[in-house]
């Protein structure tokens, strides 16, 4: 099993937590942004729930920074 070094740890996470940042932006908002609109923009609501997102991403990179 992986070990982590409590030094890095913080970094690791902040790193974790902006390559998922970038890998999801990039999915949803340039690649897949148009099939999304088309087969689910009935349920998308108007504006993102930012502090829904937040939290999320926050929750998100927690867990695989955890396995």
């Amino acid at each position: 099993m992986f070990r982590h070094n409590r030094k890095t740890i913080p970094l690791q996470y902040i790193v974790t937590l902006i390559l998922f940042l970038i890998g999801d932006f990039i999915w949803l908002g340039i690649v897949a942004k148009n099939m999304y609109a088309h087969a689910i923009g009935h349920l998308m609501a108007p504006t993102p729930n930012w502090i829904a997102a937040a939290i999320f991403y926050f929750l998100f990179a927690t867990q695989i920074f955890n396995t």
